[in-house]
């Protein structure tokens, strides 16, 4: 019984350190084209607000802790996109992805030995499963065409959910 006490008391301790160390981590992966920098993009949450004309120069997707403040993520997103020449970021998904399970067991438990008593030993226990979460965000650069500009094929539509990413 003991042990299983000291494993919680450090389970416990391990989490509020890592809380108050504030500690978060957020990672992005970039695929598209470069252009010089821009000095200003606009952002877009629904398809319908987009300008009529651009193209999809590229796709970012950044991976997070719950938790993290949305305007800082957006902040972040719209710097990478100035750094990559976008004119435009349309935000396509914003959401909770499971990467990962953490199982506490606790195989230490009274086990009936069937003549009427008990023994303390390895035995059936309980175990505790985690799901590790991260908030994914997916994002596409834009990048305007001229008012005149012919239109193109695939111009002026960002890729759907079901469409294969590139």
């Amino acid at each position: 019984m003991k042990g299983v006490i000291q494993s919680k008391v450090i389970s416990l301790m391990l989490m509020i350190l890592f809380i108050a160390s504030g500690c978060e981590t957020t990672s992005s992966n970039y695929i598209g084209n470069v252009y010089p920098p821009t000095e200003h993009v606009d952002l877009y949450f629904s398809k319908k607000d987009i300008r009529p004309k651009y193209f999809v120069m590229g796709k970012l997707i950044v991976d997070t802790e719950p938790g993290t403040s949305s305007e800082k993520l957006q902040d972040q997103i719209a710097q990478i996109a100035e750094t990559k020449g976008a004119d435009g970021v349309f935000i396509s998904s914003f959401k909770k992805v499971n990467v990962g399970a953490d199982t506490m067991y606790d195989d230490f438990g009274w086990e009936d030995i069937g003549i009427g008593g008990f023994y303390e030993g390895f035995g059936p226990g309980d175990a505790t499963t985690q799901y590790i979460q991260e908030l994914e965000i997916i994002a596409f650069f834009l990048k305007y065409l001229p008012p005149d500009a012919l239109p193109q094929a695939g111009v002026g539509e960002p890729p759907s959910a079901g469409s294969p990413s590139y």
